[in-house]
């Protein structure tokens, strides 16, 4: 019912300072990250996508990317990216994003890159620790459940000025009199 949708995975923080990511990115296209320049092979991401474009009986998509569906950025016209696959994709790392990317590349759907800021990721370690302060989207793909807590600690008392250690109630509520 929605003209444009952001779909946001559970396990990101939004920063207080986050900008109007519709009026940053136009219509027509679907905007994702591009984990690629990240990673340190691709050889599992072209097995993976192989396997997922095979399945579906589709071409696979050039050039070759590691689109992230972390934080997305789609209008409605564009929401079949989103449709289950026809046939069963074989199991693996992110084959469930690499579908996204496949049924993207089937209906002629452009996918554009929105920028690292919009959906910085905890496993890019050396970038996360390096940007993470000035990051609008920080997004705890893979992140250790202790070390998410900590870091969204850190940003909540950044964002809002206080911690949640401050908001503890420590005593018993009582009525009066």
């Amino acid at each position: 019912m929605y003209e444009r949708t952001l779909y946001l995975d559970a396990d990101v923080w939004i920063r207080g300072q986050c900008p109007d990511l519709f009026a940053m990115h136009p219509r027509g296209a679907v905007y994702m990250h591009d984990d690629t320049p990240f990673l340190d092979c691709v050889t599992w991401l072209r097995n993976e996508m192989a396997a997922v474009a095979m399945s579906q009986q589709s071409k696979k998509p050039k050039p070759l990317k590691r689109w992230n569906t972390g934080v997305v950025i789609v209008d409605r016209k564009d929401a079949i990216v989103w449709r289950a696959p026809r046939k069963p994709i074989p199991v693996g790392h992110v084959m469930e994003q690499h579908h996204v990317t496949v049924a993207a590349n089937d209906h002629g759907i452009p996918i554009l890159r929105i920028d690292t800021r919009f959906n910085l990721q905890w496993w890019m370690k050396y970038h996360f620790k390096r940007l993470a302060e000035s990051a609008d989207i920080i997004h705890y793909a893979n992140a250790p459940h202790d070390e998410r807590i900590e870091s969204l600690r850190r940003h909540a008392q950044a964002d809002l000025g206080y911690g949640f250690a401050t908001h503890r109630v420590n005593s018993t509520l009582r009525e009066p009199g």
